[in-house]
C-alpha cells in the first residue's frame, strides 16, 4: 500500500480486512481489498479494475480421509471454479 500512496500520507492502518472495508465505506479514502469482499459492496467503487494491486494463489489443503467428502469436494469445485 505504501508503494502505491508513492509519499501520499495513510491516515488508518487497520489488520483486519472488515475494518478497512468499513473505514473506507465511511469516506476514509481508499483500501485495498478483495475482489471477493469488495465486488459485491455497492458503497464501493473500484479504481484499480483492470490493474490488481496485488495478486495471490490460495491453496487448499485437504487431508486424504477428508477427500471424498461430499462438502470438502464442493468447496474444492468452487475454489478451482473461481
Amino acid at each position: 500500500m505504501e508503494d502505491f500512496a508513492a509519499g501520499r500520507p495513510l491516515s488508518c492502518h487497520a489488520s483486519s480486512l472488515e475494518i478497512q472495508q468499513a473505514a473506507t465505506r465511511a469516506g476514509a479514502g481508499i483500501a485495498a481489498l478483495p475482489d471477493s469482499m469488495a465486488g459485491s459492496d455497492t458503497e464501493l467503487v473500484p479504481v484499480l479494475r483492470e490493474t490488481p494491486l496485488l495478486s495471490r494463489d490460495i491453496w487448499l489443503v485437504v487431508h486424504r480421509d477428508l477427500k471424498r467428502s461430499g462438502s470438502v469436494r464442493v468447496v474444492v469445485w468452487a475454489i478451482q471454479g473461481a
